[in-house]
């Protein structure tokens, strides 16, 4: 079964070069790259993804936003969000919408531990991967933002 990945990013260049880092290293997953919000959700709701990965700052529709409607359509994809922006403002309205928030930009090389450590979180039942996510994402060398660092 191919795990189905999308990812939303209103920066082409961004997603261009996240798909050529990708591409090679991760070629048993479906990957799909919108600048779009409405593009990516007209695409989970023909199909839906088993993991989504969005900017939290996008023209047209933000990225809590955007996370919210995927939960709305297909709730058992995996949500998470990335931003170059901490502001607490912006990571409050997507705290409860997203499985886990980081940081970009990150290395190729922990982005590909991040999605091969989702992706095999993905295949177990949908009550265990809400208790996998946070610990198992955070335990990478990436920098995840919680709800408690907003306090």
């Amino acid at each position: 079964m191919t795990t189905r990945i999308i990812f939303v990013d209103d920066d082409p260049m961004l997603l261009a070069s996240t798909r050529r880092q990708l591409h090679k290293k991760l070629s048993d997953c479906e990957m799909l790259f919108f600048e779009r919000a409405t593009d990516a959700l007209e695409s989970i709701a023909e199909t839906p993804a088993n993991v989504v990965l969005s900017d939290l700052r996008m023209p047209e529709m933000n990225g809590a936003e955007f996370l919210n409607r995927v939960a709305a359509v297909s709730p058992h994809t995996i949500r998470l969000a990335w931003t170059g922006q901490s502001e607490v403002e912006q990571l409050e309205r997507v705290f409860g919408i997203a499985h886990q928030v980081f940081s970009k930009p990150c290395p190729t090389e922990t982005l590909i531990e991040i999605i091969n450590t989702v992706v095999t979180i993905s295949r177990q039942p949908h009550e265990e991967r809400l208790l996998l996510l946070p610990t198992a994402l955070c335990e990478l060398d990436v920098v995840c933002f919680s709800d408690n660092q907003t306090a």
